[in-house]
């Protein structure tokens, strides 16, 4: 059984099948959205995050990640000494592609400076990858 957030938070998209947004107290800080690959039957065969893109970036990026099999995720950005800026985590994504786009943000909605930043994505306990990106003002 897939699990889908309430219907406030759902809502379609010519270019994805589905869209799920977290509301921070000033704007949205983090979409998810389902690529559409055209045949719906398509399923990664392995768990992956790209490169942000772009980066250097302001205001927003992306990164687009794939699943194999449905999964609890998790995206959070630190700062390089290790402090947790942001965090977004969503149960039971069904397997696929998806596009994440971040717009540079800290949890309470607040612009963070520039610098450079460390994105962390976790699909359940089967996969977990951290990477480098530079926001600029």
């Amino acid at each position: 059984m897939i699990r889908r957030p309430p219907r406030s938070t759902l809502s379609s998209s010519s270019a994805a099948s589905d869209v799920y947004k977290r509301q921070d107290p000033e704007s949205i800080c983090m979409v998810l959205m389902a690529v559409d690959g055209g045949d719906e039957s398509t399923i990664p065969s392995i768990y992956s995050i790209s490169d942000n893109y772009p980066n250097p970036f302001n205001p927003s990026t992306e990164m687009e990640f794939t699943l194999p099999m449905e999964s609890d995720i998790s995206f959070t950005v630190y700062s390089l000494t290790g402090k947790e800026m942001y965090s977004f985590n969503q149960s039971a994504v069904s397997g696929g592609t998806y596009k994440i786009t971040w717009n540079g943000k800290s949890q309470n909605g607040k612009s963070l400076p520039s610098g450079v930043y460390l994105y962390e994505f976790r699909a359940g306990n089967e996969f977990r990858q951290v990477k480098k990106m530079t926001l600029l003002k």
